[in-house]
């Protein structure tokens, strides 16, 4: 890792020179990745994540990296990889660029493949159906108003839930989640050389990620744990299935609002008219 990666704030990290791919996550949300994310930072990396994308206003970078049934297109994946490398990022955790680690390893063959994993598919699966998976979902980004005025989040939540095998119409069973983590998992295992996979729990810690990436100087402050984001994350969907269910209510009461302000206002200009004759 640069020296000047490891001085930088990751927000300034992103400015340096293009850098390769050194550690590809292929872990999915809800495996510790924010934990993992920041850990890979204090480390030295510049590490590209969900948030990321959010905070710098790149998700519609990713709206079409894939159509609905999860299918790659690989002119997209180039695009969004060129995007990361000139940017200066050198390593990526959790959606939405795990999708793409098979095309990661073909580009960066000398990079590692960082599979972060949870302790069973059922813990998994319970955590996902708490958060993006359940109800409130991610279901109602597909929905209108959102659809609309935020394309983007809708095409990116078809091809996500697609890439995992998981319905598109409705929120996943237990059983459907667990069986989406585990095909996940089984399929990064075939795909990675084992020279080349690091396997990681949060749970482990920091010393098993520093051999592996040949960290010599690991940190030896606690390894990070955010915890679970699990309560922002189901009322920011709440938000949207609220707006899909209730959008022509809402509309209402607003334009309701907004003819009251204008007859308020009239009505003013109406009695404020004879004064000024007057005067």
């Amino acid at each position: 890792v640069s020296s000047a990666m490891k001085s930088l704030p990751l927000a300034l990290a992103a400015a340096v020179a293009a850098e390769d791919i050194k550690v590809i996550g292929a872990g999915l949300t809800r495996t510790g990745t924010v934990s993992l994310s920041n850990a890979l930072h204090k480390m030295g990396y510049a590490t590209y994540s969900l948030r990321t994308a959010v905070a710098y206003a790149q998700v519609p970078m990713w709206q079409d990296l894939a159509d609905e049934t999860g299918t790659l297109d690989p002119a997209a994946v180039n695009k969004a990889l060129d995007q990361l490398s000139t940017q200066g990022y050198n390593a990526t955790v959790g959606f939405p660029a795990c999708f793409m680690y098979k095309e990661q390893m073909a580009r960066y063959p000398d990079a590692k493949v960082l599979l972060s994993l949870r302790d069973s598919a059922e813990d998994w699966a319970e955590s996902f159906l708490q958060t993006y998976g359940g109800k409130p979902s991610v279901h109602s980004l597909g929905q209108f108003p959102t659809s609309v005025v935020l394309p983007s989040l809708s095409k990116t939540k078809h091809w996500i839930l697609g890439a995992l095998g998981l319905p598109q119409d409705r929120p996943a069973t237990a059983e459907e989640a667990a069986a989406a983590y585990t095909r996940w998992e089984a399929a990064v295992r075939a795909a990675v050389p084992k020279e080349k996979l690091i396997v990681h729990k949060a749970a482990d810690g920091w010393e098993p990620l520093c051999k592996a990436l040949e960290v010599a100087d690991c940190p030896t402050i606690d390894y990070p744990n955010f915890g679970s984001n699990r309560g922002m994350v189901r009322v920011l969907l709440g938000v949207f299935e609220m707006l899909a269910h209730w959008w022509w209510l809402m509309l209402g009461v607003l334009l309701a609002e907004v003819a009251g302000l204008y007859m308020f206002i009239s009505h003013l200009r109406a009695n404020a008219a004879p004064r000024a004759k007057q005067d």
